[in-house]
């Protein structure tokens, strides 16, 4: 039961990173199409 809740707890951890690290990545890109866009 305890392994259950840590394997759930670790899959909404790790659910979370990877959400912050898509939407880092996503800005980024947009940053450099635009500066792209700019030259």
């Amino acid at each position: 039961m305890v392994n259950f809740y840590a394997h759930c707890c670790k899959n909404q951890i790790d659910r979370g990173i990877y959400h912050i690290l898509r939407e880092k990545v996503k800005r980024l890109m947009t940053i450099q199409f635009n500066e792209i866009s700019k030259l």
